[in-house]
């Protein structure tokens, strides 16, 4: 299970649900918060001269708005 928040500073919360016909049923309430952000490491791309070259820098908004 992979948390990606929604907001930052709210606790959320969301409950998974397993079912096995060997073991039965197994309820997990889970919980989370969004924290600020923190610097990036520098994204360096190199390219040797008179060289074509290009290259992509992959983000993600994790927010339910854009932000600009």
């Amino acid at each position: 299970i992979e948390y990606i928040p929604a907001s930052l500073d709210n606790i959320e919360t969301a409950n998974v649900k397993f079912t096995s016909k060997e073991i039965g049923d197994w309820e997990y309430e889970l919980s989370g918060m969004g924290l600020s952000p923190v610097p990036f490491p520098p994204f360096v791309v190199y390219n040797g001269l008179m060289e074509e070259h290009s290259d992509s820098v992959k983000f993600r908004n994790p927010f339910k708005y854009d932000i600009t």
